[in-house]
């Protein structure tokens, strides 16, 4: 299984997980807003949080909190990259 390395915190991805990207990219952005929030939420939920770094733990929990709150508004994940 062939692994590309991407971003500070995700490790490498499989050729699968590129191909979803893909296709996700390809969504309308309120579809892919909507597919990040139950991301989120479900990383939060996992008990494989417990093998991540304690401070990205605390920032998926941060997150979490602001948008169930309302206090945060989310964005595009891909313009926010984008942009970077």
């Amino acid at each position: 299984m062939t692994r590309t390395p991407i971003g500070r915190y995700h490790g490498s991805i499989t050729a699968i997980t590129q191909q979803l990207e893909r296709s996700i990219r390809e969504l309308p952005v309120k579809e892919m807003v909507a597919l990040h929030e139950r991301l989120i939420a479900t990383i939060h939920e996992t008990e494989e949080t417990e093998g991540l770094d304690p401070v990205f733990q605390q920032e998926i929990k941060r997150r979490l909190y602001a948008i169930e709150s309302g206090s945060a508004k989310g964005v595009d994940a891909f313009l926010a990259l984008e942009k970077m």
